[in-house]
C-alpha cells in the first residue's frame, strides 16, 4: 500500500475545506478572525457540499426500500459462515410507457439525512454515553485538524445539541404512500420556507437542467421539510457552517491517516461495540471497487461466478415464481380482480441475476470509465476525480428513462433486494457464493439457503410495502377493499408473534420489521414447495449425517444466518433495523406451529 500516499490527505483535504470556505473548530484553513459569518451563505455550502456528495439535511438517492441483507461492518456483525435471459427481462420490462414516470417516481426523491449518529432514536434519554463517543470522535479529528481541544469540544458541543434539535423533527417508520408525496417545486419552496431556494439549488446541482416551479419532486419526509427552516434560524450561522462541514468530512475520514479512523473508533466503540479498525487493504479494496466498481465486478466474475452458476439460480427463481403463482389460487381472501393482478405482477417481474452480459466484454467495461483519470500516489485527487466523475454520470442521467445496462447494485457486491419502483429483484454474484449458494449444493441445501433468499425478495413484491405498487412500479392502492382489509387483518398475528420476542432486555417491534417478517416466512414457504416439486432428491448420505431432505433443506435456512453480534450492534439494530433479529428462530417456530396445527387436524403431508 501507498502509505505516504494517504499521509498527504491531511494537506489536500485543507485545500479543500478552504475552498469551502467555511469551519471556525479549528485554525486552518480558515481563522475564526477571517471568517464572516454575516457573509456566509447556507445556500452556497448547500450546493458545494453536494456537489461532492454530502448529505447535509437532505439525502436525493432514497434507499429506504433496499433490503437488509447487506453486510455492513458498522454493525459489528460477523457472519459464521465465510431459462430467463437477463436481455429479454430488461427489454420487457421497458417496453411500457408508463416506465419513465414509474422510474422518475422513486429516483427523484428527497429525504430526511444528516446525523452522525444515524438514527433519530439514538440522540433520546439514553443517549449520554453516544453523545460522549461523538464528541470524542469530533474533538480528536479536531485537534488533528490544528484546533486547540477545549475550543473543538466547545464547538462541537454546539454542533451536537444542533444534529439533536434536527433528531427531534426526524420522520419515525412510515409506509410507502406516506413516503410518496408529489410537490412541485413551487409548493414545496413553501413547504421549507426560505431557508433554502430550491430552484437555484437544482439548477447549481444539475448544471445544464432546466427547472421551473412546476417541476415535481417526491418528498419522501414533508413534515422534516416543514420545520427544517425553524431548526436552523435558531442556531447562529456558525455553529450551521460548522455542522456542514464536520457532515462532509465524515464521509473523508476513511481516506485520511489512520489517526483519524482511529478517532471514529471513539463512536463506533460505543454505537456497535467495535474494538479495533480493520485492515487498511480493505477499506484501500473497497474505494478502488467505489471507484471503478464494473471493473471490479467484472474481474470478480471472470473468476467466481461461471456461467452455469447463473443459469442454475435463474431456473430456481423462476421455479419459485411459479410456486407463487400457483400459491395465489390457495388464498381463500383474494377475490379474482386482486388475484389476477398479483399474478401479473409476478409475471412481470424483472429478474436481475449475477451480472449483465455485457461486463464480460473488455471494451464496454473500459469504456464506462473512458472520463475518469487516475494518477499514481495522488489518491485523495482521486477520490475527488472520482466523485466529480460520478456526480457528472448522476447529472448526464437525470430525467432520462434508465438504462438496463445500469445495475442498481455493483455485481461484485454482497446484497440482494427488491425494489418495488421498478418491480425487479437484483441478485448480484456476490450474495451467489458460498455460503448461501454453490452449483455443487445439493438441491434441498441449494433451496433451503439461497431458494429462501430468491423467496424473499419475490415476497417482497407482495407485502405490507409492496403490496402497494403495480407491476410498472406505480404507487397506490391496487387491491379492492375487501382484500386490502383481510391483508391487513392478516398481518396483527405476525406482528404480535415477533413482538412477543425479546434479546438484550429489549422488546422486538413487529411493526417496524412486518416487511422483512412477512418476507421471511413467506420466502421460506416459497422455496420448500419449489424444491419438493422440482428438487433432486440428495443421492448419497454422509456417515453420521443421516438426514432426510427436509431436514436438509431446513438446516440450510437455519445456518445461513448464523451470525456474531456485539451487545451494542444487537441494540442498535433492535431499535433502528427493519429486519428482525431472531430471524431464523421467528420462522422457524411459525413452521413448527403451522404444521403441528395441521397434524391435529390430519392434514400434516405437505401442508407447507
Amino acid at each position: 500500500m501507498d502509505i505516504d500516499s494517504i499521509e498527504k490527505g491531511t494537506m489536500k483535504l485543507q485545500q479543500v475545506m478552504s475552498d469551502l470556505g467555511y469551519w471556525t473548530v479549528s485554525p486552518p484553513p480558515v481563522n475564526f478572525s477571517t471568517w464572516d459569518a454575516n457573509s456566509w451563505s447556507l445556500q452556497d455550502s448547500l450546493v458545494k457540499t453536494h456537489r461532492l456528495f454530502a448529505t447535509t439535511f437532505n439525502d436525493d438517492d432514497d434507499d429506504d426500500d433496499d433490503d437488509d441483507d447487506d453486510d455492513d461492518d458498522d454493525d459489528g456483525d460477523d457472519d459464521d459462515d465465510d431459462d430467463d435471459d437477463d436481455d429479454d427481462d430488461d427489454e420487457d420490462y421497458n417496453d411500457d410507457e408508463n416506465q419513465t414516470d414509474a422510474y422518475r417516481d422513486g429516483d427523484n426523491m428527497c429525504s430526511q439525512a444528516g446525523l452522525t449518529l444515524g438514527s433519530k432514536y439514538a440522540y433520546g434519554d439514553d443517549s449520554d454515553k453516544k453523545k460522549e463517543g461523538y464528541l470524542a470522535f469530533a474533538t480528536k479529528v479536531g485537534v488533528l485538524l490544528g484546533g486547540s481541544e477545549s475550543d473543538v469540544r466547545m464547538k462541537m458541543e454546539d454542533v451536537y445539541e444542533f444534529e439533536r434539535n434536527i433528531s427531534k423533527i426526524y420522520v419515525g417508520n412510515q409506509d410507502e404512500l406516506q413516503r410518496n408525496n408529489k410537490y412541485n417545486i413551487s409548493d414545496f419552496q413553501k413547504l421549507l420556507g426560505s431557508v433554502v431556494n430550491i430552484s437555484d439549488f437544482l439548477q447549481n446541482i444539475y448544471k445544464g437542467r432546466q427547472f421551473d416551479d412546476s417541476t415535481e419532486i417526491n418528498v419522501a419526509t414533508p413534515a422534516y421539510f416543514s420545520s427544517l427552516g425553524e431548526v436552523v434560524n435558531s442556531a447562529d450561522n456558525e455553529t450551521v457552517a460548522n455542522y456542514m462541514m464536520w457532515n462532509f468530512l465524515q464521509g473523508l475520514i476513511s481516506y485520511l491517516p489512520e489517526a483519524y479512523n482511529r478517532a471514529r473508533l471513539e463512536l463506533d466503540k460505543v454505537l456497535y461495540g467495535k474494538t479495533s479498525l480493520p485492515e487498511r487493504w480493505k477499506h484501500c479494496l473497497s474505494s478502488a471497487e467505489g471507484a471503478v466498481g464494473y471493473a471490479g465486478s467484472a474481474l470478480f466474475v471472470e473468476n467466481y461466478f461461471p456461467p452455469a452458476a447463473k443459469h442454475k439460480v435463474s431456473t430456481m427463481l423462476e421455479n419459485i415464481r411459479v410456486e407463487f403463482i400457483s400459491l395465489l389460487d390457495e388464498v381463500e381472501w383474494l377475490d379474482e380482480v386482486t388475484r389476477s393482478l398479483l399474478k401479473d405482477k409476478a409475471r412481470a417481474m424483472t429478474m436481475q441475476i449475477g451480472y449483465p452480459d455485457w461486463l464480460l466484454e473488455v471494451d464496454k467495461v473500459d469504456q464506462r470509465y473512458d472520463q475518469l483519470e487516475v494518477r499514481h500516489g495522488e489518491l485523495f485527487d482521486n477520490l475527488l476525480r472520482s466523485r466529480e466523475f460520478e456526480m457528472n454520470r448522476i447529472i448526464d442521467e437525470f430525467d432520462k428513462k434508465p438504462d438496463p445496462n445500469n445495475w442498481i447494485e455493483l455485481p461484485h457486491v454482497v446484497n440482494a433486494f427488491y425494489h418495488p419502483y421498478y418491480n425487479l429483484i437484483l441478485m448480484p454474484a456476490g450474495i451467489l457464493q458460498p455460503p448461501f449458494f454453490s452449483p455443487h449444493y445439493p438441491d434441498a441445501l441449494m433451496y433451503g439457503k439461497m431458494g429462501a433468499g430468491l423467496g424473499h425478495e419475490l415476497t417482497h413484491g407482495f407485502d405490507n410495502r409492496g403490496r402497494l405498487f403495480d407491476k410498472h412500479g406505480c404507487l397506490g392502492e391496487q387491491w379492492t377493499p375487501a382484500v386490502a382489509e383481510s391483508f391487513q387483518k392478516a398481518t396483527v398475528c405476525m406482528v404480535d408473534q415477533y413482538t412477543a420476542f425479546s434479546t438484550r432486555g429489549e422488546q422486538l417491534d413487529g411493526n417496524q420489521t412486518l416487511s422483512e417478517n412477512i418476507a421471511d416466512n413467506g420466502g421460506l414457504k416459497l422455496a420448500y414447495r419449489a424444491f419438493r416439486a422440482n428438487g433432486k432428491p440428495s443421492a448419497s448420505r454422509l456417515p453420521g449425517l443421516n438426514f432426510t431432505d427436509s431436514q436438509l433443506f431446513f438446516l440450510g435456512f437455519s445456518q445461513v444466518w448464523c451470525s456474531v453480534m456485539t451487545p451494542e450492534a444487537e441494540l442498535h439494530l433492535i431499535r433502528t433495523a427493519y429486519m428482525a433479529l431472531l430471524k431464523v428462530v421467528a420462522v422457524v417456530v411459525v413452521v413448527v406451529v403451522v404444521v403441528a396445527a395441521a397434524v391435529v387436524r390430519g392434514e400434516g403431508r405437505g401442508v407447507l
